[in-house]
């Protein structure tokens, strides 16, 4: 009776884990890449690539600010990342937006 016990805790862990894993990856497929034109986008002032930022708009900018060493973005590696400012949607980590904040 232990041992299918245990058999039962064990199997519900893992199916619960794979369904957990599945979710995240659900979520990820859905996102979307942010696009300069979206609302949201405009309203922070995203730029997918720190060439194109608007330097008379934004003088704050600064060489080598951009999404992949921002403290809201989720990057660790790769190049399209989740960004705090914008749920649901990815970022591009060679991109800036004029809410950027040095990662500690």
């Amino acid at each position: 009776m232990i041992s299918e016990r245990r058999r039962f805790l064990k199997h519900g862990l893992l199916i619960a884990g794979t369904m957990v894993v599945t979710a995240g990856f659900r979520t990820a497929l859905a996102m979307q890449e942010l696009q300069e034109s979206d609302p949201e986008a405009v309203a922070i002032g995203y730029y997918s690539k720190t060439s194109r930022v608007d330097r008379n708009k934004y003088p704050n900018y600064e060489q080598g600010q951009r999404c992949a060493n921002c403290a809201l973005s989720g990057f660790s590696s790769g190049m399209r990342k989740p960004c705090k400012l914008v749920p649901g949607k990815f970022v591009n980590g060679g991109g800036w937006c004029s809410k950027w904040v040095a990662k500690s």
